[in-house]
């Protein structure tokens, strides 16, 4: 098939376009003006981001189309600093720049100090940089996107074996950056983005497999033949089918595939960032000037790469990048910091060199072996900023997706990561401002990451065993990333625990709801939609928008279950983040700060708690069945039943209660009417995957993401707890 582009414009038109569709002038003065009211505010410096998107895509389903969308966007930050406080703002277009200064001034007042924030050094900020030619104004009308994704699913379907589709998608789309900074740095860039997918099934039954293949380039005319892609997936699924076991040995040479062999840069990535430095989190904290590859192992960060799928002219502090040998024939010799981060890694007085990075293209390679293969893994998600570039190495992204949509990295200070970069859709409610813990500018660290070895925050368990939960049916990348927010929340929750936060009411006075809660759901929806832009978001501390039943895969957030236990100084309150797709957890966490707890759980993985391997009870020896349940609904039960029923102390955490059955605390529980979609999507998973079931009284699963996210009377627990408390329930109206 060939291409079909519109072809209407000469260059100079094509270039008049590509000027006016990000029209950097006028978002510059804008920028400029934000700059000029902070600081007439009272803010001693600040910068500002503005970020445009554009996109497009479709997506069918065996032969019929299922979605097409097209999204437009536009995201104003601003961050200012008064002294060593400092706070960050964001909005969308049509707001009003004096009254946003003046917000983000007022929130630094009575922020902490920051030793460690700042602006880049004047000295490093890029006064030239290189036209790196990372925009395509290629406009790809919806009916060829559509025929694109025909014909892929098509060429799919047709290869022997083949017995089912997924989907399949194309898209395309742009976004450009504006950064001005108040000691001196004004630029701006555009990139764009084309992509197809397409996802198949083989097998019959219980025996059945699903693989994908997809392309992603810059340039459309660079993208591979839909009916190639379509071949690829149709082949990679058929492989699967009736895998064999190998024996066992103990000397085994083991061969990745290349879809894995990729995820290793990552993980050698992220060890090596220096915001996991700073923390001493990294296994190679320590490891500077050593051999920490084998000899003839190299990487590369290289930003400048000219059409680099990451490449960007400059970082989202205004500094040039430069190509750096990051590990060179095994010795590492450098780590990825921003500014912030190299302050707090060392000294201000001793200033390293450092590797900037702002979606950079990796670049893997072997002395010797005549070959270089060009990576795009950046670091892990705790400091990972993407700039409109798609994943080769991320099956998750794609496996079982119908498209590919625009994606960006993060590799900023932890306030400046949050604020860049969102080329998402503009049907999400945007964060009005950063709120800040108490004590954030300390550094404050959770007791989890304190107490927890390194290990266990890396997915091994307590034996130091690698668990394959990165790789589990393609959700574990998006298992890292919400852990890692909820990890992040935590920590901004945890600062305001003991302190007597400010509470609100809601509901009618029925709820109450903190500072802290706002606070952690503004970090968990910064994080998570810029990671994921093509993703929907529901969340008990954000208006609800119908458009995430157009979703697929959204996420569904309780940035503090258990709120009234926070406020009560209890411990049992947690973080609770799930990934749901296609109305289905996929990958779930909860975090609990307080108790140096996380479990968490991806489809078809292992349930976890603090990284070791959980499960439900398979009954107790003295036949006792031991439930959390309202002591008034207790009473109604038979009194036989009665009489083999503990019921523990009342946890205010549903999800916590839930995960309490995953690791056998207690047998079961009872979950009254009207619980929601963010009160149960994480633990649901983590529960069944610990061999337990969250099910209505008829026996169903849940059902996430429908347009009403409330539930009516539900039962939780291992086989054996349900088919006790099911009977007893049976006869019980909900309430």
């Amino acid at each position: 098939m060939l291409l079909t582009v519109h072809n209407k414009w000469d260059e100079n038109e094509r270039l008049a376009i590509m000027t006016s569709e990000i029209d950097s002038a006028e978002l510059l003065s804008r920028a400029s003006q934000l700059i000029d009211l902070a600081k007439a505010a009272g803010a001693d410096q600040a910068d500002a981001v503005v970020v445009r998107s554009r996109s497009r895509s479709v997506s069918v389903r065996l032969g019929k189309v299922e979605g097409t969308e097209a999204s437009e966007s536009d995201d104003f930050s601003l961050r200012v600093f008064v002294g060593k406080q400092v706070a960050s703002v964001s909005a969308n277009p049509g707001f009003d720049m004096k009254v946003l200064a003046e917000r983000a001034v007022a929130m630094a007042k009575v922020s902490p100090e920051d030793p460690f924030a700042c602006l880049a050094d004047e000295a490093d900020l890029a006064r030239s940089y290189p036209d790196l030619e990372l925009y395509d104004p290629t406009d790809v009308p919806t009916d060829a996107l559509r025929e694109a994704a025909l014909e892929m699913e098509q060429a799919a379907l047709d290869v022997e074996g083949v017995t089912n589709s997924s989907g399949s998608g194309a898209s395309s789309g742009m976004g450009g950056l504006v950064l001005v900074t108040s000691h001196g740095f004004s630029g701006s860039y555009m990139a764009s983005r084309f992509g197809r997918s397409v996802s198949v099934i083989a097998g019959e039954g219980t025996k059945m497999e699903r693989d994908y293949d997809f392309d992603s380039r810059l340039y459309a005319a660079d993208l591979d033949d839909p009916k190639l892609i379509g071949h690829r997936a149709g082949e990679r699924t058929v492989k699967r089918v009736n895998p064999r076991q190998v024996d066992t040995g103990s000397n085994v040479t083991v061969v990745f595939d290349p879809r894995i062999a990729r995820g290793f840069v990552g993980h050698i990535a992220g060890a090596i960032n220096g915001a996991s430095v700073a923390r001493k989190t990294s296994f190679l904290r320590d490891k500077m000037g050593q051999q920490v590859l084998k000899a003839g192992l190299s990487i590369t960060d290289d930003p400048l790469v000219v059409r680099g799928s990451s490449s960007r002219p400059f970082d989202g502090e205004g500094v040039s990048g430069e190509r750096m040998v990051m590990i060179e024939d095994g010795v590492l010799n450098h780590w990825f910091l921003s500014t912030s981060t190299a302050r707090e890694a060392r000294p201000c007085h001793q200033r390293p060199r450092r590797a900037r990075r702002h979606g950079r293209l990796a670049c893997l390679h072997q002395s010797g072996a005549g070959t270089r293969r060009h990576l795009t893994r950046g670091p892990d998600q705790v400091d990972r900023q993407r700039f409109l570039h798609h994943r080769t190495d991320r099956p998750g992204r794609q496996h079982d997706h119908r498209r590919i949509l625009a994606r960006r990295d993060r590799l900023l200070d932890r306030e400046r990561r949050t604020r860049l970069s969102r080329f998402g859709s503009d049907d999400r409610v945007q964060s009005q401002g950063h709120v800040h813990a108490p004590d954030a500018g300390q550094r404050h660290r959770s007791q989890v990451r304190r107490r927890l070895s390194d290990h266990r925050h890396r997915g091994h368990d307590a034996g130091g065993t690698l668990i394959p939960m990165a790789v589990v049916d393609g959700w574990g990348q998006d298992l890292e990333l919400i852990l890692d927010a909820a990890r992040q929340a935590g920590e901004i929750a945890h600062g305001f625990f003991g302190r007597s936060p400010e509470v609100w009411w809601k509901n009618e006075g029925k709820s109450p709801v903190s500072a802290a809660d706002f606070a952690a759901n503004d970090r968990l929806q910064s994080l998570l939609l810029t990671a994921r832009p093509d993703y929907g978001w529901l969340s008990e501390e954000t208006d609800d928008d119908v458009a995430r039943l157009g979703r697929e895969t959204l996420f569904v957030v309780d940035p503090i279950d258990g709120t009234r236990a926070f406020i009560n100084g209890e411990k049992t309150w947690c973080v609770s983040v799930a990934v749901v797709h296609r109305g289905q957890p996929v990958a779930g966490v909860l975090v609990a700060p307080a108790l140096d707890e996380e479990f968490s759980a991806v489809r078809d993985g292992p349930a976890l708690k603090n990284g070791g391997r959980i499960s439900v009870t398979a009954g107790r020896s003295n036949g006792e069945l031991i439930i959390a349940a309202d002591e008034n609904l207790v009473k109604k039960f038979e009194p036989d039943f009665r009489d083999e029923v503990r019921r523990v102390r009342h946890v205010p955490s549903l999800a916590y209660r839930l995960a309490m059955i995953a690791d056998g605390s207690i047998d079961g529980t009872v979950v009254k009417r009207a619980s929601h979609d963010w009160d149960l999507a994480a633990a649901d998973l983590i529960l069944e995957r610990a061999g337990g079931r969250l099910i209505d009284l008829a026996g169903n699963r849940l059902v996430y993401n429908r347009e009403s996210v409330i539930h009516e009377m539900l039962a939780a627990g291992a086989e054996h707890a349900l088919r006790s408390l099911l009977p007893q329930l049976a006869g019980l109206a909900p309430g």
